[in-house]
């Protein structure tokens, strides 16, 4: 064999060939750094409420106010004659134990404090004319509790009505008749209650 020849010149270059398959996936590169805190969003809408919880357990009874009524008593008197000016007749029915509320001479006494006062009176006369009653406070008529009626002959006819009052220690309450009628018969219920 004789001896190689000089290379000669290099020729041009060829067309690109096909790209080849990709190669495999590398292996996951390491966890970078946290980033900074992003700005606060915008709040959202309420959420829907949730159930109702339980009930808790019932808490311990309070103590016992004090009685609304301190005192009390009830007067009547059934079937009297009674006449223009005169003081309805009383007698007690229903005693106060308490000291506060007493009545002697169809006069009732109170102890100082605040009363509430009812009266009923039913009254029948063999006449015919105006009747009326009117509470009297030591001495001074309460026109505001006044109350009058008029009687037809031989039929019943009912007064009443109810009041409060604050008095002293002492004061003496009662009930004046006004009858512009004759021969009346009358029945008399009063009741009276401390409520301070």
């Amino acid at each position: 064999t004789g001896a190689t020849g000089s290379t000669g010149a290099t020729g041009a270059t060829g067309a690109t060939g096909a790209t080849g398959a990709t190669g495999p996936t590398g292996p996951v590169g390491a966890t970078g750094a946290t980033g900074a805190v992003g700005p606060q969003g915008p709040q959202g809408p309420a959420g829907a409420t949730g159930a109702t919880g339980a009930t808790g357990a019932v808490g311990p009874t309070g103590p016992a106010g004090a009685d609304a009524v301190q005192a009390s008593a009830q007067f009547t008197t059934a079937a009297s004659a009674v006449s223009t000016g005169e003081l309805y007749p009383i007698t007690t029915t229903i005693a106060d134990t308490t000291g506060n509320i007493s009545a002697a001479t169809n006069v009732i006494t109170l102890a100082a404090g605040r009363y509430y006062v009812s009266f009923l009176i039913n009254e029948t006369g063999a006449g015919a004319g105006q009747l009326g009653v009117m509470p009297v406070l030591d001495g001074t008529n309460l026109t505001a509790y006044q109350t009058q009626t008029v009687l037809v002959n031989g039929e019943p006819d009912f007064l009443s009505g109810a009041f409060l009052v604050q008095v002293a220690d002492g004061a003496q309450l009662s009930f004046e008749a006004s009858m512009a009628a004759e021969s009346v018969e009358t029945s008399v219920a009063v009741s009276v209650a401390k409520v301070q």
